[in-house]
């Protein structure tokens, strides 16, 4: 009889012991048993033990992942190239939809440069305004007036304050009704020639 020996002991067990024999005879078993045997302890990686218990992963025995047949692997396959196409046409849609934000985002930049050129033109034609009713002669002094104070309240200090002041240094009693009723539009020169005088 082959595998045994003298003492009518095993082979197997003179060279690994009880253990040993048990350890390679897992292993022949593993070899030869296939699919089942492997997937079986291919499942021990989806489970998980926490404070819960003990969490399968749902479909741990199912065949869907391996499947043998080629409709199936067909399948899948365009169930994969499916989800490339989807992914690929999301991309599409972002770079048109980039694009589309680049064209708006460089038409808003236009129309706040045009606005804030318009703004400006209109903030020049105030100023000249002012400037004509304050040195037109026919418009009423009150008004004048009120015209030569906004220009200054306004931050500009050209020959015209210096016309303002002498106006109002001549309309004394106007300059002082003006500013009970708008007191931004004082004017520091005049205020001090007035407490000089007062």
């Amino acid at each position: 009889m082959e595998g045994v020996t003298q003492n009518n002991v095993p082979v197997l067990e003179l060279i690994f012991g009880h253990t040993g024999q048990w350890i390679i005879t897992g292993l022949v078993i593993l070899l030869l048993g296939g699919k089942p045997i492997t997937r079986f302890f291919r499942g021990f990686k989806k489970v998980k033990a926490g404070l819960g218990g003990i969490e399968v992963e749902p479909n741990l025995l199912s065949d869907e992942k391996s499947c043998p047949h080629v409709a199936c692997n067909e399948e899948q396959s365009r169930n994969t190239q499916k989800i490339y196409d989807e992914i690929n046409a999301l991309k599409e849609k972002d770079n048109e939809n980039a694009t589309i934000l680049s064209d708006i985002n460089s038409n808003l930049i236009s129309m706040k440069l045009s606005l804030e050129t318009a703004l400006k033109k209109t903030d020049e034609l105030y100023i000249d305004q002012l400037k004509l009713v304050f040195y037109n002669k026919e418009m009423p002094e009150a008004e004048r007036l009120i015209g030569g104070l906004r220009y200054i309240a306004d931050g500009h200090n050209h020959q015209f304050k210096r016309d303002t002041v002498a106006f109002c240094q001549n309309n004394l009693a106007m300059y002082e009704a003006a500013v009970a009723v708008a007191p931004k539009l004082r004017v520091k020169e005049i205020d001090e020639l007035m407490a000089r005088e007062g």
